[in-house]
């Protein structure tokens, strides 16, 4: 402005990138991540949903699909400040099978209530879900709808190249932290430019 060149911000504006992105971070709690990988899973999904959260015009869920008590819990409600309900990733302890598809259906129907240009599932998971056909089917019914769906498999059982076309296979959940927050970068830089 003290030099009187306004070029400087609409180059600004064509070169810059809006994140305008709702994700849910939809984390395994079945009976085959109790202990050490449940723990470690739940560290790196707080971390990632804290750390999104620091982006302006990301707008953030997570759950966790499985557990010892309910089937799908939301850790996280869009809307809702990760700081302040970090406490209750705590609360949840791994049990149960794997109700993956399920926990699609309540991603998806959150998802689409957020105001957002994108939409994304981010899934970690160790192994086959309950109902095979059934994931496919809420996979197809997302991307029908523009959800994005990315899958990071812990170990050879998971995977999630089998149901989601954006995927990574790890071996050891310590490899988790990494991963999710190369994940979070990943999917945001990829945001399209704005017009």
């Amino acid at each position: 402005m003290a030099c009187n060149d306004f070029k400087v911000y609409e180059r600004r504006r064509v070169m810059g990138r809006r994140v305008d992105t709702a994700i849910m971070v939809m984390i395994d709690g079945s009976l085959s991540m109790a202990g050490h990988p449940f723990v470690v899973a739940r560290q790196s999904g707080l971390a990632m949903a804290l750390a999104l959260e620091e982006f302006p015009g990301v707008k953030l869920g997570a759950l966790v699909f499985g557990g010892d008590r309910w089937q799908i819990a939301r850790v996280v409600r869009f809307g809702e400040s990760v700081r302040r309900t970090a406490g209750r990733f705590g609360q949840i302890r791994a049990g149960g099978s794997t109700p993956l598809a399920e926990a699609l259906m309540v991603a998806h129907a959150d998802l689409l209530q957020v105001d957002a240009e994108r939409h994304i599932a981010a899934v970690v998971f160790d192994g086959q879900p309950d109902d095979v056909p059934a994931v496919h089917e809420m996979v197809d019914f997302g991307a029908a709808r523009g959800i994005e769906h990315v899958g990071i498999g812990i170990g050879a059982a998971a995977q999630p190249a089998q149901f989601f076309r954006s995927s990574r296979t790890i071996e050891s959940v310590d490899e988790l932290p990494r991963t999710m927050l190369d994940l979070a970068r990943d999917r945001l830089v990829a945001l399209r430019p704005t017009a």
